[in-house]
């Protein structure tokens, strides 16, 4: 809808359900615990799939997919939980 009133109109890639599922990817690696991390979810999130399309052109989404998978084993909360523990006093 944003992006609809700043550009004029909606591109229909928008309504793929990639374009969805990046939110999501993001939503599951920022957490729910801090907002500075939803951005540097986003910016982890491109980085990871520019060099992942870069060094693996074919198999990117599955190097997604095992970087989720290690994000979520390892912080259960999120890169959220790393800006708590630091606003906290570490640990």
């Amino acid at each position: 809808m944003i992006t609809g009133l700043a550009i004029g109109h909606v591109d229909p890639e928008y309504a793929f359900w990639t374009t969805s599922g990046e939110f999501v990817f993001v939503a599951i690696l920022a957490g729910y615990l801090s907002i500075p991390a939803v951005f540097a979810a986003s910016i982890i999130l491109e980085l990871v799939r520019s060099f992942s399309n870069l060094y693996f052109p074919n198999t990117w989404q599955m190097v997604l997919g095992v970087f989720l998978l290690v994000i979520i084993l390892t912080l259960p909360n999120g890169l959220g939980s790393l800006f708590n523990r630091r606003r906290e006093g570490g640990s």
